[in-house]
């Protein structure tokens, strides 16, 4: 169950602070009105993005141990933002 958890974390903190990561880099005319203030896209990339994929390491240390924690280190780092390029999906989408 603890497996389920912890990446269910690392995935959603991969896709929800990669996009509001790339919010932020957008131009004024291209942001969103709400995306427009850029306190706000930085406090949004911390909290959905690094919070839990801190809190997923944290759980993997607790309970299964320093290799799980650098598998899931390594899956975020290498894995998923070569499958998951958030923002050539945005752009092809027309997001």
């Amino acid at each position: 169950m603890i497996f389920i958890i912890t990446l269910s974390l690392l995935f959603a903190s991969h896709i929800f602070g990669s996009y509001f990561a790339v919010q932020g880099l957008r131009t004024p005319i291209d942001k969103p009105l709400i995306y427009s203030n850029d306190n706000l896209v930085l406090a949004l990339s911390i909290i959905t993005g690094w919070v839990p994929f801190l809190y997923s390491l944290y759980l993997s240390y607790n309970s299964v141990g320093v290799y799980y924690v650098l598998l899931l280190f390594l899956l975020k780092v290498l894995i998923l933002p070569s499958f998951f390029n958030i923002k050539k999906m945005m752009d092809k989408i027309g997001i």
